[in-house]
């Protein structure tokens, strides 16, 4: 099983130290989401594919990824100009459907996304989640907030896969799904027997981490170490930021 979100690999990206990946990740997303000069979103667009490219990340998972993302950003460009009030409360300006007004905002938006997605997935997707838990810990996250997310990454396919599994044999069983009260009782059933199976998973999973030692924190059998790699990898990505940076505000000041 492959946990959600998670891309393996043995590349330089791979090999940088958690922390770094988590830090540089954090800082690149926070930097295009505060940028709205069309340069600087290019820019974080390319350092992010360029980071995928280096990552080697699967092309069908990544593009998968990227084509929800992308539908999604679909409906808000259809929806969003058609609400003339909502709209015009936005700041766009009264014309046929707002498409004129509302488009550059579309578009930076589409950017930032696709921007922040691609840099995301090859920083923090190349990173184990149990090392990713272990990291987020060092770097002074809340423990529940840290075991809620290593559990959410860690089964939820699990829990997909069990769903499948379930709705294989019904499918099995020549049931098939029509506006009755028989399909509203077999999808209740499969819900409920979801979270039966959810509950005796959980219980299972609870023992085997009290047999591997696991007393509130996460173990730790491999210690993280910070090496010149990572200095190098911290220095360029500071420099990205610093020139995304200097240009955004030579852009604002351009603005009328």
């Amino acid at each position: 099983m492959t946990p959600v979100g998670y891309y393996e690999g043995a590349t330089w990206v791979h090999r940088l130290d958690p922390r770094t990946r988590i830090c540089a990740a954090m800082a690149l997303a926070a930097g295009i989401s505060l940028a709205v000069s069309p340069g600087v979103l290019a820019a974080g667009l390319a350092a992010g594919a360029g980071l995928v490219l280096c990552a080697r990340l699967p092309a069908r998972r990544l593009g998968a990824r990227m084509l929800r993302i992308n539908l999604l950003l679909a409906v808000v460009a259809v929806t969003l100009p058609l609400q003339a009030k909502a709209a015009s409360h936005a700041g766009f300006a009264e014309n046929t459907f707002g498409m004129t007004a509302a488009g550059p905002w579309l578009l930076a938006l589409t950017l930032k996304a696709n921007a922040i997605v691609l840099a995301v997935s090859a920083l923090m997707g190349t990173i184990e989640p149990f090392m990713l838990a272990r990291a987020l810990r060092l770097l002074r996250v809340p423990r529940t907030l840290t075991h809620l997310l290593w559990f959410t990454m860690r089964y939820v396919t699990l829990l997909s896969d069990e769903y499948r599994a379930l709705l294989r044999a019904m499918k099995a069983r020549a049931f098939r799904p029509r506006a009755n009260r028989h399909t509203y009782r077999t999808y209740a059933s499969l819900i409920g027997m979801l979270l039966v199976r959810s509950l005796d998973r959980a219980e299972r999973v609870v023992g085997a981490m009290r047999c591997r030692g696991f007393r509130g924190e996460f173990p730790a059998f491999h210690p993280m170490a910070m090496t010149s790699r990572d200095l190098r990898f911290s220095v360029a990505a500071a420099l990205v930021l610093l020139a995304m940076a200097a240009v955004e505000i030579t852009a604002r000041r351009g603005m009328p």
